[in-house]
């Protein structure tokens, strides 16, 4: 359950939307959230990274070609990556050198370990990324610190903080 203001509840169209706002779709691919990373605008290419559904913390890209190309209408969480909190089991945090779809690694600022979708199947291709919570910026993987259990959260005023997306381990696509 997301706690927000109904008069900022919209659907719109995926190309309208700026990196860092949040989405809900359901379709083909099943039901998911996700987190806009890069929207450049111009005959448009547009990637997200999957917070929740089957492919969780999968990068998506589409551009303005194909089918994909006239994008698509999603339900606007109207959040902002800002608003959101960052939640980490210290009982879980070690020095990494290998890394794990979803695992958060932590060097100068927090990265979510994630992976491209194979678009010619179901699986993730093993060139994996990071995606930075600080700034949404996408590096290699690299050394540091990693935590594969961890929420990230929204806590509303004075209600109780509400999961958005987590991660508890168990992933088993690694490179």
């Amino acid at each position: 359950m997301i706690t927000c203001n109904p008069q900022e509840v919209s659907t719109v169209n995926i190309t309208s939307l700026s990196p860092g706002d949040l989405f809900a779709y359901s379709g083909s691919d099943g039901k998911l959230m996700a987190m806009v990373v890069e929207n450049d605008g111009e005959g448009w290419f547009l990637s997200w990274l999957r917070l929740t559904g089957p492919h969780a913390f999968a990068m998506d890209c589409m551009d303005g070609r194909g089918a994909m190309g006239r994008g698509f209408d999603v339900f606007r969480i109207p959040l902002k990556l800002r608003d959101l909190r960052l939640q980490i089991e210290p009982s879980r945090i070690s020095p990494t050198a290998e890394h794990t779809v979803g695992s958060l690694l932590v060097d100068e600022h927090p990265r979510i370990v994630t992976a491209f979708r194979s678009h010619d199947g179901d699986g993730l291709d093993a060139d994996l990324w990071m995606v930075s919570l600080h700034d949404l910026s996408r590096d290699r993987p690299s050394s540091g610190y990693a935590c594969d259990e961890w929420r990230l959260i929204h806590v509303p005023d004075g209600l109780q903080p509400e999961v958005i997306a987590e991660s508890s381990g168990h992933r088993d696509q690694k490179c």
